[in-house]
């Protein structure tokens, strides 16, 4: 199995299999904010690498919205406010714009000395899991035009 698929848990007992959204192949993490999927792709299928919008709305049939293309492989990814951050392996996080989902844009970089395998945010913290170590970082991002 590779992509997103939807998973009804209506009845929790009971739950039955969706759609499976296939565009999105090599599928590593998932966030969720204001009922759209942000998918971190690990080089999916002619994007290449970044962050997929899927649009849930219709269970069974899951659109995609739009696409980020990122600099490396995105292993993961957590939303704090308008601002999505993305580990990319031997990059480190990548921080983008999500206010808009048909419009995401990069709006910066942290070079991190290990390869991030996965971010999490909690106030005004972002977390990334890299080598052996846990990188905590803390501030607000400033849009630059």
């Amino acid at each position: 199995f590779t992509g997103v698929q939807a998973v009804d848990l209506t009845a929790p007992t009971t739950p039955v299999l969706g759609t499976t959204k296939a565009d999105t192949q090599n599928a590593q993490d998932i966030a969720i904010r204001s009922g759209k999927a942000f998918v971190a792709d690990f080089s999916s299928s002619g994007m290449g690498a970044g962050v997929q919008v899927l649009d849930y709305s219709d269970y069974n049939a899951p659109m995609a919205e739009s696409f980020l293309a990122l600099p490396g492989n995105a292993n993961g990814i957590a939303i704090g406010g308008e601002h999505a951050y993305v580990g990319v392996g031997a990059i480190g996080v990548e921080v983008a714009n999500v206010a808009d989902p048909m419009d995401m844009r990069r709006v910066g970089s942290l070079p991190l000395p290990a390869a991030v395998q996965d971010v999490s945010t909690g106030g005004d913290f972002v977390y990334a899991i890299g080598g052996n170590g846990l990188y905590v970082m803390r501030g607000t991002v400033r849009d630059v035009p």
